[in-house]
C-alpha cells in the first residue's frame, strides 16, 4: 500500500522556530482524497500523587477479614495529559495521490515548553509530535508521524 514519509530540516528547535518538513507520498496505486493535512501539536502530561494515611482502625478491621497490610498508607499516582498547542495546515487540497514531495513549515510557539521525556522535579513531561494525514473519504486515512524536539530549559 506505501505511505507517508516525513523528514524535517533540523534535528532540533528553539523556541519559536519554523518546523519545515519535506513530506513524501508514495502509494501502490492512486487514491482520491480529500487533501493532504499536517498538524503540529504539544503535549504536557502532568503526575499527580495522592496519599492516604490508613487509621489504626482501619487497619485493624482488615486484620480480622484476613487482609494484611504492613504499609500505613496508600498512595495512587494519576497522569493526566492536555494539548498545550495545535496548529493545523492545508499542504495539499482536493486531488487523486499516488507519488509525490510537499513541503509545510509551522512555527512553534514562542513559549514553547522544551521536550522532556521523563518525568522530571516538577512532574511534567512534555512532548511535540508533527503529524500527517492523507484524508481519504468512507476509508481509513493513511498517516504518519514524527517526534519535533524542542530544545532549551
Amino acid at each position: 500500500m506505501g505511505g507517508i514519509t516525513i523528514l524535517l530540516n533540523k534535528s532540533g528547535y528553539s523556541k519559536g522556530d519554523e518546523v519545515e518538513a519535506a513530506i513524501s507520498v508514495d502509494l501502490d496505486k492512486p487514491i482520491k482524497a480529500r487533501g493532504i493535512v499536517a498538524t503540529l501539536i504539544g503535549v504536557q502530561q502532568n503526575k499527580t500523587t495522592h496519599t492516604r494515611h490508613i487509621p489504626q482502625a482501619e487497619i485493624e478491621e482488615k486484620r480480622k477479614l484476613g487482609v494484611y497490610t504492613d504499609v500505613p498508607y496508600t498512595q495512587e499516582t494519576k497522569v493526566e495529559q492536555r494539548v498545550i498547542f495545535k496548529q493545523d495546515k492545508l499542504v495539499a487540497g482536493d486531488g487523486t495521490f499516488q507519488k509525490g514531495e510537499y513541503k509545510v513549515s509551522i512555527r512553534l510557539p514562542a513559549d514553547a515548553p522544551p521536550t522532556s521525556l521523563e518525568f522530571g522535579h516538577d512532574n511534567q513531561m512534555n512532548t511535540w509530535k508533527l503529524n500527517v494525514k492523507l484524508d481519504i473519504p468512507f476509508a481509513l486515512d493513511i498517516n504518519a508521524s514524527h517526534d519535533v524536539f524542542v530544545g532549551g530549559l
